[in-house]
């Protein structure tokens, strides 16, 4: 059992692409959407019934089919199981929220959780915000940001008390990070590697602490204006997140200032950029090649990686499209190097 947990957890399984479909689904493709089309249509029902979770569960159960079906037609990013797999999670998972959601039980638990004594709260959100701290590979800000944010929620609000609960999201982003330390530890399986998909997928970010710790911070900083501001939370919500993604805008420029470019297409994109600006053409003179040329010797040799030679006189064309020089050029112009 654990070696089959193992395996269906190992990116090696999840993120597989096929380099060429594999033809019709098979049996146990047909049996597996046919299975989802049962829960999707027992969902429907007690989506009528007014069911919490069961719309939901009807959603992610179509999709799960529409992805399990597609799976073995398709070649590249949609031929990996993450895809099918994460979404017949998300069904099943709201299925039973479903289920559970309306249990005595646990309404008499949501009732009873704001009525606890705020030093057991806090306890129990500092404890998965230590979790986040410890094993999430990010240093001390998350806690820095929580106690921001507890003091925020907690001298802004009316009546002025303790708020603990505006913890919640970095203690949730807690215990994900220690449930991903359990996986990878107990059943030796190499969450950093899910990163190595070049595609956005739904599983990928909740193995990356760094990525919860973020999620985790955002959703505290939000819980504390609406503590604070009520329904004007939104509006300066906005504005921190129009702050925030300049503030990462511009240190990413600044970062990434270019000392020099090589290799083929960096070079021959910037390159390109800068003789569209100074010489209004996309070509590059390359004398050498002429004198190249006109003694009987080779021309590749006189040109840069990425360029022709010149097919007569010295300008030679690039192998690469000019879509990102069209765009690097007004840059060029108004600031240069």
């Amino acid at each position: 059992m654990i070696g089959r947990l193992r395996h269906l957890l190992s990116p090696a399984y999840l993120y597989a692409q096929e380099p060429a479909p594999l033809g019709s689904p098979g049996a146990a493709q047909v049996v597996w959407a046919l299975a989802l089309v049962l829960l999707a249509l027992w969902a429907g029902r007690r989506a009528r019934a007014g069911s919490p979770w069961a719309g939901a569960t009807t959603v992610g159960a179509l999709a799960a089919v529409a992805l399990v079906l597609v799976r073995p037609l398709v070649a590249g990013p949609l031929s990996a199981r993450v895809w099918s797999l994460s979404a017949t999670a998300l069904a099943v998972g709201c299925a039973a929220a479903s289920l559970v959601g309306g249990s005595e039980w646990v309404r008499g638990l949501g009732e009873s959780l704001p009525r606890a004594p705020w030093p057991i709260a806090a306890a129990l959100y500092s404890a998965g915000v230590v979790v986040l701290v410890a094993w999430g590979q990010g240093g001390w800000w998350p806690a820095g940001v929580g106690v921001a944010a507890l003091v925020i929620a907690s001298l802004g609000a009316k009546p002025r008390r303790p708020r603990p609960e505006v913890l919640a999201p970095l203690a949730v982003a807690g215990v994900f990070v220690g449930l991903g330390r359990l996986v990878g530890d107990g059943l030796v399986v190499d969450l950093a590697a899910y990163q190595a998909f070049p595609y956005p997928d739904p599983v990928s970010p909740w193995a990356s602490p760094c990525a919860l710790a973020l999620a985790g911070a955002a959703a505290t900083g939000l819980l504390a204006l609406r503590r604070t501001y009520g329904r004007r939370a939104s509006a300066l919500a906005g504005l921190g997140l129009a702050a925030v993604g300049a503030g990462a805008f511009l240190w990413t420029a600044i970062a990434h200032l270019p000392a020099g470019v090589t290799a083929s297409d960096p070079y021959c994109y910037l390159q390109m950029a800068a003789d569209l600006v100074e010489r209004g053409t996309p070509l590059h003179p390359f004398p050498l090649a002429t004198w190249a040329g006109e003694a009987g010797l080779p021309t590749w040799p006189a040109v840069h990686v990425g360029y022709h030679p010149p097919a007569a006189g010295e300008w030679a064309p690039t192998v690469w499209p000019i879509g990102w020089p069209l765009l690097l050029a007004p840059l060029y112009a108004l600031g240069g190097e």
